[in-house]
């Protein structure tokens, strides 16, 4: 078996764990679903020659456990510890891009995953599973176009996104039909 086709396996793993992650309403659960993808992400972009993305995901699995520590402090230390992962996801963009010497406009497509993971650092500082998701999409809809740009080598990436972005409307639809309920029952 090929680097190429390891690195192919472990990331269909990490998507299926990713997109089911978002059926967690638990935060810990979701952000634990969450790590657990991305550190098979990680393993899959270092066999396939990830670049930024291999970077990302370290950045993401430190982020997420942050986030479950984090999760019952107060709005305000949720806050800092986003604007800490802003300037991480950050300069690990700026180190990236000058350390390979993209082109401009490459540097710009680079910058669609960095962008979209400052939404996702923004959205765990969230107290609402719903408003957490909503947040999401965007960082979704960054990697998508982010993949739909690099082309097929990136269909898994790609094919991730897009059902991720079903797994979070489908835990949308749940979460607020649920609230309805619990609502109906206590009045």
């Amino acid at each position: 078996m090929t680097h190429e086709q390891i690195g192919m396996i472990l990331s269909l793993i990490g998507m299926t764990v990713s997109i089911l992650s978002f059926q967690f309403r638990k935060k810990t659960l979701f952000l634990l679903a969450q790590s657990i993808g991305s550190g098979i992400f990680l393993i899959s972009y270092i066999f396939s020659g990830g670049g930024m993305a291999v970077w990302l995901n370290v950045v993401y699995l430190i982020r997420n456990f942050v986030f479950v520590r984090l999760d019952k402090m107060d709005e305000w230390v949720k806050r800092k510890a986003c604007f800490v992962f802003w300037g991480l996801i950050l300069s690990v963009y700026v180190i990236y891009t000058l350390s390979v010497g993209e082109a401009f406009p490459e540097a710009v497509w680079s910058f669609l995953p960095a962008f979209g993971s400052l939404f996702s650092s923004y959205a765990y500082t969230q107290t609402s599973a719903i408003r957490l998701r909503l947040i999401k999409l965007v960082d979704s809809a960054c990697w998508i176009t982010y993949n739909l740009h690099i082309g097929i080598g990136a269909l898994g990436g790609t094919l991730c996104e897009l059902f991720s972005l079903v797994s979070i409307a489908i835990a949308i639809w749940r979460f607020l039909r649920q609230d309805r309920q619990q609502t109906a029952v206590q009045s």
